[in-house]
């Protein structure tokens, strides 16, 4: 995953899906990661899509700490001005 976070970063587009995807990992790790790879790359462009999709997640994930950590993203995001 931080091979997708960095690839994003040089403007390869569709690593974005890729980390998206690695929050339907069956490893909990995996899914923090995820959630906190998203938060480090939100910027005005992608920040609807980030948002939506980690609110989406919210409905799915059953670990409670994934649950708050992605609720603490998605406020810290909501509160973000670029």
């Amino acid at each position: 995953m931080c091979y997708y976070q960095s690839f994003y970063r040089l403007g390869l587009e569709k690593y974005l899906d890729l980390l998206i995807s690695s929050l339907c990992s069956k490893k909990y790790n995996y899914r923090i990661a995820a959630v906190n790879f998203l938060f480090d790359i939100v910027n005005e462009p992608n920040k609807s899509k980030i948002l939506r999709v980690l609110k989406q997640h919210l409905i799915t994930e059953k670990c409670e700490t994934i649950i708050q950590l992605v609720k603490e993203k998605v406020t810290r995001i909501e509160n973000m001005s670029f």
